[in-house]
């Protein structure tokens, strides 16, 4: 891997980040930059992010651009940023679609594929490679659907896994496929659809910066919640809810309500 010019992290999900990449960043003697995203883990925190939490995010990705100018000298093209995003809210339908095709009986696609195939959504985003690998995962979802191909022989029942999945043990989807169970959703690394451009905003403001803090204003928690709730999943037979806690504290204000825990579908928990 080339020596990098610069590093940036952020401050958003998993509070070691900020340690790893200050360590990194001293040792390899680069500047840093870390992009602090408002954490809202008080009441509302589902709600849509607040206008005052918007325009803060922005300034930091105003900052950004200006710390990359004068790091690397290359000036910010708001046209290729266009480009991106226009990438991305391709990349994020064909996503989408995904989830709502794994809601079929059979399903045709287990969350161990899910947490596999998450990796060029989180780290090429708007570019045409993420898409196209999307489109060819779409295309193969699609196909086992119409072929009436489940991700095991006989669906029983189907679960969703809440949290970060057992990384060291991804073989626990297996066991549950044993007993005739899959997990059908992931909401964690899913992804919710993204806002549309605002209506009337001039064109030069419609996008860029602007359309990214309002993406990526929100809280990963109120993101997975209302995945969850876009994504009803259909069920086969009883369900279960498996929920591990995520890789950030989760306080008493965390409308999340995230736990060590498995939810009956009926309410009735069992630690």
């Amino acid at each position: 891997m080339a020596w990098p010019d610069l590093l940036v992290t952020t401050s958003s999900i998993c509070d070691v980040r900020l340690k790893w990449f200050e360590d990194m960043a001293q040792r390899l003697d680069v500047p840093l930059f870390t992009l602090d995203r408002p954490e809202r883990v008080f009441d509302g925190t589902i709600s849509c992010p607040k206008a005052y939490e918007i325009r803060y995010y922005r300034s930091q990705l105003e900052d950004l651009l200006s710390f990359v100018t004068e790091v690397t000298g290359h000036k910010y093209d708001p046209g290729r940023l266009n480009q991106s995003l226009d990438w991305g809210y391709k990349t994020n339908e064909l996503r989408l679609e995904i989830l709502e095709l794994r809601k079929i009986i059979p399903s045709p696609m287990g969350s161990a594929d899910g947490f596999g195939t998450m990796y060029p959504g989180m780290y090429c985003s708007g570019t045409e490679k993420a898409y196209n690998f999307y489109r060819a995962l779409r295309d193969e979802v699609k196909a086992k659907v119409k072929a009436g191909q489940g991700q095991i022989e006989n669906e029983r029942f189907r679960l969703l896994w809440w949290g970060i999945p057992l990384w060291f043990n991804m073989g626990i989807f297996n066991y549950f496929e044993s007993l005739g169970g899959v997990f059908a959703y992931e909401p964690l690394y899913n992804p919710v659809p993204w806002p549309p451009p605002e209506p009337g905003r001039p064109p030069q403001r419609n996008r860029g910066p602007h359309s990214i803090s309002r993406i990526f204003s929100r809280n990963p928690y109120q993101m997975a919640g209302r995945s969850g709730q876009r994504i009803q999943l259909r069920r086969s037979g009883p369900g279960l809810t498996v929920h591990l806690p995520p890789l950030v504290p989760a306080g008493p204000g965390d409308s999340a309500g995230l736990g060590n825990e498995t939810r009956h579908p009926l309410g009735s928990n069992r630690v």
